[in-house]
Protein backbone atom coordinates (compact mmCIF):
# COMPACT_ATOMS: atom_id res chain seq x y z
CA UNK A 1 0.00 0.00 0.00
CA UNK A 2 1.36 3.60 -0.94
CA UNK A 3 1.84 5.48 1.67
CA UNK A 4 0.46 9.29 1.09
CA UNK A 5 2.08 12.12 2.64
CA UNK A 6 -0.47 15.34 3.55
CA UNK A 7 1.14 18.93 3.19
CA UNK A 8 -0.95 20.85 5.63
CA UNK A 9 -1.21 24.25 6.08
CA UNK A 10 1.34 24.65 8.47
CA UNK A 11 4.19 23.38 6.48
CA UNK A 12 3.12 26.06 3.67
CA UNK A 13 2.25 28.75 5.24
CA UNK A 14 3.34 31.19 7.58
CA UNK A 15 1.24 33.16 10.29
CA UNK A 16 -1.32 35.56 8.46
CA UNK A 17 -0.34 34.19 4.37
CA UNK A 18 -3.19 32.70 2.58
CA UNK A 19 -1.25 32.66 -0.12
CA UNK A 20 2.64 31.20 -0.81
CA UNK A 21 4.98 30.24 -3.67
CA UNK A 22 7.58 28.62 -3.83
CA UNK A 23 10.18 27.80 -7.70
CA UNK A 24 11.38 24.52 -8.21
CA UNK A 25 14.22 24.04 -11.29
CA UNK A 26 15.83 20.73 -12.67
CA UNK A 27 15.35 17.26 -12.66
CA UNK A 28 13.54 17.34 -9.16
CA UNK A 29 12.00 14.07 -7.55
CA UNK A 30 8.34 14.40 -6.41
CA UNK A 31 6.01 11.37 -4.63
CA UNK A 32 2.12 11.07 -4.15
CA UNK A 33 1.13 13.28 -2.12
CA UNK A 34 -1.91 15.37 -1.14
CA UNK A 35 -2.63 19.00 0.29
CA UNK A 36 -4.56 20.86 2.47
CA UNK A 37 -5.17 23.83 0.61
CA UNK A 38 -5.23 24.18 -3.48
CA UNK A 39 -2.50 25.06 -5.90
CA UNK A 40 -1.84 26.42 -9.34
CA UNK A 41 1.50 25.30 -11.17
CA UNK A 42 3.07 27.24 -14.10
CA UNK A 43 5.72 25.44 -16.35
CA UNK A 44 8.64 28.16 -17.65
CA UNK A 45 10.54 25.45 -19.29
CA UNK A 46 11.15 21.78 -19.42
CA UNK A 47 8.25 19.28 -19.44
CA UNK A 48 6.87 17.01 -16.73
CA UNK A 49 3.65 15.10 -16.13
CA UNK A 50 1.25 15.82 -13.33
CA UNK A 51 -0.71 12.92 -12.18
CA UNK A 52 -4.12 13.80 -10.20
CA UNK A 53 -6.19 11.32 -8.48
CA UNK A 54 -4.74 8.73 -10.81
CA UNK A 55 -4.91 10.65 -14.65
CA UNK A 56 -1.53 12.05 -16.22
CA UNK A 57 -1.87 15.41 -17.47
CA UNK A 58 1.45 16.65 -19.62
CA UNK A 59 2.89 20.24 -19.03
CA UNK A 60 5.38 22.52 -21.09
CA UNK A 61 6.15 26.33 -20.98
CA UNK A 62 3.41 28.17 -20.82
CA UNK A 63 1.01 25.72 -19.09
CA UNK A 64 -0.60 26.35 -15.69
CA UNK A 65 -2.58 23.75 -13.83
CA UNK A 66 -4.93 23.46 -10.83
CA UNK A 67 -5.02 21.10 -8.62
CA UNK A 68 -7.72 21.32 -5.78
CA UNK A 69 -7.40 20.66 -2.25
CA UNK A 70 -7.41 17.24 -1.23
CA UNK A 71 -6.06 15.37 -4.72
CA UNK A 72 -3.36 12.94 -5.00
CA UNK A 73 -0.76 14.31 -6.39
CA UNK A 74 2.56 13.32 -7.91
CA UNK A 75 4.82 15.31 -10.83
CA UNK A 76 7.14 13.02 -12.91
CA UNK A 77 9.56 15.35 -14.61
CA UNK A 78 10.04 13.93 -18.40
CA UNK A 79 13.14 16.96 -19.26
CA UNK A 80 14.90 19.19 -17.19
CA UNK A 81 11.97 21.32 -15.81
CA UNK A 82 11.39 25.18 -14.18
CA UNK A 83 8.25 25.66 -12.75
CA UNK A 84 6.55 27.67 -9.92
CA UNK A 85 4.14 26.57 -7.45
CA UNK A 86 1.16 28.95 -6.38
CA UNK A 87 -0.51 27.54 -2.94
CA UNK A 88 -3.56 29.21 -2.00
CA UNK A 89 -5.64 28.20 1.31
CA UNK A 90 -9.12 27.00 -0.23
CA UNK A 91 -11.20 29.92 1.48
CA UNK A 92 -9.22 32.19 -1.08
CA UNK A 93 -9.70 30.26 -4.02
CA UNK A 94 -13.34 29.32 -3.76
CA UNK A 95 -13.71 32.83 -3.06
CA UNK A 96 -11.84 33.88 -6.26
CA UNK A 97 -13.65 31.87 -8.43
CA UNK A 98 -16.71 32.54 -6.93
CA UNK A 99 -16.01 36.47 -7.65
CA UNK A 100 -14.64 35.51 -11.48
CA UNK A 101 -17.77 33.20 -12.11
CA UNK A 102 -20.35 36.11 -11.20
CA UNK A 103 -18.43 39.31 -12.78
CA UNK A 104 -18.52 37.69 -15.90
CA UNK A 105 -21.76 35.70 -15.65
CA UNK A 106 -20.27 31.98 -15.90
CA UNK A 107 -22.93 29.09 -15.62
CA UNK A 108 -22.16 26.75 -12.96
CA UNK A 109 -22.91 23.81 -15.74
CA UNK A 110 -20.18 25.89 -17.98
CA UNK A 111 -17.89 25.88 -14.90
CA UNK A 112 -18.04 22.45 -14.11
CA UNK A 113 -17.74 20.91 -17.72
CA UNK A 114 -14.71 22.87 -18.82
CA UNK A 115 -12.63 23.87 -15.48
CA UNK A 116 -13.19 21.46 -12.95
CA UNK A 117 -11.64 19.25 -11.35
CA UNK A 118 -8.20 19.86 -12.47
CA UNK A 119 -8.48 22.87 -15.22
CA UNK A 120 -5.08 23.16 -17.50
CA UNK A 121 -4.63 26.48 -19.19
CA UNK A 122 -2.12 26.49 -22.23
CA UNK A 123 -1.36 30.14 -22.72
CA UNK A 124 1.23 31.06 -26.13
CA UNK A 125 2.72 33.96 -27.49
CA UNK A 126 1.84 37.39 -25.66
CA UNK A 127 -0.88 35.82 -23.97
CA UNK A 128 2.06 33.58 -22.38
CA UNK A 129 4.57 36.55 -21.51
CA UNK A 130 1.62 38.36 -19.85
CA UNK A 131 1.10 35.45 -17.60
CA UNK A 132 4.99 34.72 -16.66
CA UNK A 133 5.27 38.37 -16.54
CA UNK A 134 2.62 37.81 -13.37
CA UNK A 135 3.69 35.05 -11.80
CA UNK A 136 7.74 36.42 -11.91
CA UNK A 137 5.76 39.80 -10.00
CA UNK A 138 4.23 37.38 -7.52
CA UNK A 139 7.63 35.67 -7.13
CA UNK A 140 9.21 38.92 -6.19
CA UNK A 141 6.41 40.24 -3.97
CA UNK A 142 6.48 37.18 -2.16
CA UNK A 143 10.41 36.55 -1.53
CA UNK A 144 10.96 40.47 -0.65
CA UNK A 145 7.12 40.61 1.70
CA UNK A 146 7.17 44.49 1.96
CA UNK A 147 3.61 45.62 3.11
CA UNK A 148 0.59 44.24 1.94
CA UNK A 149 2.68 41.99 0.23
CA UNK A 150 -0.10 39.31 0.39
CA UNK A 151 -2.92 41.81 -0.48
CA UNK A 152 -0.91 42.26 -4.24
CA UNK A 153 -0.62 38.78 -4.73
CA UNK A 154 -4.24 38.29 -3.92
CA UNK A 155 -4.72 40.61 -7.05
CA UNK A 156 -2.48 39.41 -9.27
CA UNK A 157 -3.80 35.84 -8.62
CA UNK A 158 -7.37 37.27 -9.10
CA UNK A 159 -6.18 38.30 -12.85
CA UNK A 160 -4.51 35.03 -13.34
CA UNK A 161 -7.54 32.98 -12.49
CA UNK A 162 -9.06 34.88 -14.81
CA UNK A 163 -6.42 34.48 -17.91
CA UNK A 164 -7.03 30.75 -17.53
CA UNK A 165 -11.14 30.73 -17.53
CA UNK A 166 -11.00 33.17 -20.32
CA UNK A 167 -8.69 30.86 -21.73
CA UNK A 168 -10.48 27.79 -21.67
CA UNK A 169 -13.79 29.21 -21.63
CA UNK A 170 -14.27 31.99 -24.57
CA UNK A 171 -11.80 29.76 -26.01
CA UNK A 172 -13.25 26.77 -26.90
CA UNK A 173 -17.04 28.70 -26.99
CA UNK A 174 -15.93 30.42 -30.40
CA UNK A 175 -13.48 27.96 -31.98
CA UNK A 176 -15.56 24.91 -30.70
CA UNK A 177 -12.80 21.75 -31.62
CA UNK A 178 -10.86 19.73 -30.84
CA UNK A 179 -7.06 20.29 -29.77
CA UNK A 180 -4.76 20.00 -33.08
CA UNK A 181 -2.82 18.02 -31.06
CA UNK A 182 -5.65 15.31 -29.99
CA UNK A 183 -6.62 14.99 -33.52
CA UNK A 184 -2.97 14.28 -34.41
CA UNK A 185 -2.83 11.82 -31.84
CA UNK A 186 -5.83 10.14 -33.04
CA UNK A 187 -4.83 10.19 -36.68
CA UNK A 188 -1.82 8.34 -35.43
CA UNK A 189 -3.24 5.95 -32.79
CA UNK A 190 -6.68 4.94 -34.18
CA UNK A 191 -5.43 1.06 -34.54
CA UNK A 192 -4.82 1.20 -30.92
CA UNK A 193 -8.23 0.84 -28.52
CA UNK A 194 -8.18 4.14 -27.98
CA UNK A 195 -10.81 5.31 -25.51
CA UNK A 196 -13.07 8.68 -25.02
CA UNK A 197 -12.05 9.22 -21.54
CA UNK A 198 -8.31 9.71 -22.71
CA UNK A 199 -8.95 11.99 -25.12
CA UNK A 200 -11.14 14.09 -23.17
CA UNK A 201 -7.92 14.14 -20.83
CA UNK A 202 -5.74 15.25 -23.52
CA UNK A 203 -8.03 18.29 -24.11
CA UNK A 204 -8.90 18.92 -20.65
CA UNK A 205 -12.61 18.82 -21.59
CA UNK A 206 -14.92 16.57 -19.83
CA UNK A 207 -15.84 13.36 -21.11
CA UNK A 208 -19.14 14.38 -22.27
CA UNK A 209 -18.08 17.77 -23.94
CA UNK A 210 -15.18 16.53 -25.49
CA UNK A 211 -18.14 14.14 -27.13
CA UNK A 212 -20.29 16.84 -27.96
CA UNK A 213 -17.35 19.02 -29.45
CA UNK A 214 -15.60 16.23 -30.99
CA UNK A 215 -19.09 15.53 -33.43
CA UNK A 216 -19.69 19.44 -33.88
CA UNK A 217 -16.13 19.49 -35.03
CA UNK A 218 -16.01 16.55 -37.41
CA UNK A 219 -19.30 15.81 -38.32
CA UNK A 220 -19.25 12.36 -36.93
CA UNK A 221 -19.00 10.43 -33.60
CA UNK A 222 -15.19 9.28 -32.37
CA UNK A 223 -16.59 5.72 -32.89
CA UNK A 224 -17.71 6.45 -36.83
CA UNK A 225 -14.08 8.53 -37.14
CA UNK A 226 -11.84 5.78 -36.03
CA UNK A 227 -13.67 3.87 -37.91
CA UNK A 228 -13.10 5.16 -41.05
CA UNK A 229 -9.62 5.70 -40.72
CA UNK A 230 -9.35 2.45 -40.49
CA UNK A 231 -11.09 1.02 -43.47
CA UNK A 232 -9.37 3.70 -44.95
CA UNK A 233 -6.22 2.20 -44.22
CA UNK A 234 -7.56 -1.28 -44.84
CA UNK A 235 -8.34 -0.44 -48.24
CA UNK A 236 -5.00 1.02 -49.09
CA UNK A 237 -2.75 -2.52 -47.53
CA UNK A 238 -5.93 -4.31 -49.64
CA UNK A 239 -4.20 -2.33 -52.48
CA UNK A 240 -0.91 -1.99 -51.92
CA UNK A 241 0.28 -5.11 -49.57
CA UNK A 242 0.32 -8.97 -49.43
CA UNK A 243 -0.96 -8.80 -46.43
CA UNK A 244 -3.93 -11.08 -45.54
CA UNK A 245 -7.26 -9.96 -44.08
CA UNK A 246 -6.63 -11.75 -41.40
CA UNK A 247 -3.03 -9.32 -40.87
CA UNK A 248 -4.95 -6.57 -42.13
CA UNK A 249 -7.67 -6.97 -39.47
CA UNK A 250 -5.23 -7.40 -36.36
CA UNK A 251 -2.85 -4.61 -37.50
CA UNK A 252 -6.01 -1.95 -37.72
CA UNK A 253 -6.76 -2.86 -34.61
CA UNK A 254 -10.17 -4.62 -34.58
CA UNK A 255 -11.17 -7.53 -32.03
CA UNK A 256 -12.23 -9.66 -34.42
CA UNK A 257 -13.05 -10.39 -38.15
CA UNK A 258 -16.15 -9.83 -37.68
CA UNK A 259 -16.14 -6.31 -36.88
CA UNK A 260 -13.82 -5.14 -39.42
CA UNK A 261 -15.91 -7.57 -42.24
CA UNK A 262 -19.44 -5.35 -41.09
CA UNK A 263 -17.37 -2.21 -40.85
CA UNK A 264 -15.99 -2.72 -44.38
CA UNK A 265 -19.24 -2.92 -45.91
CA UNK A 266 -20.79 -0.68 -44.23
CA UNK A 267 -18.40 2.18 -45.77
CA UNK A 268 -17.01 0.40 -48.84
CA UNK A 269 -20.17 -1.20 -49.75
CA UNK A 270 -18.52 -4.28 -50.47
CA UNK A 271 -16.31 -6.87 -48.30
CA UNK A 272 -12.34 -6.68 -48.11
CA UNK A 273 -12.20 -9.87 -50.10
CA UNK A 274 -14.72 -8.50 -53.53
CA UNK A 275 -13.03 -4.97 -53.10
CA UNK A 276 -9.37 -6.87 -53.24
CA UNK A 277 -10.22 -8.72 -56.29
CA UNK A 278 -12.08 -5.32 -58.11
CA UNK A 279 -8.63 -3.37 -57.35
CA UNK A 280 -6.47 -5.95 -58.95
Amino acid sequence: MINIHTYTQKDVFKNGEFIALRKKKGSYESFVHTHEFAEFSYTFSGSAVHIINGKSYEVKRGTVIYIPIGCTHDIECTSPSSLVEIFVKPEMSTNIFSMIKKENNISDEDFREKCTPYFLSMFKCDDRNRVESIIQDMLLEYNYQVMNYQNVLHNYLHILITLMMRNRLVASQSSKVIPVDVMDYIDTHYARQLKVEELATRSFYSTKYFSHIFKKSTGVSLTDYIAKKRIDEGCRLLIETDMTIDEISKKLGWENNTQFYNNFKKYCGVTPHTYKKKQR
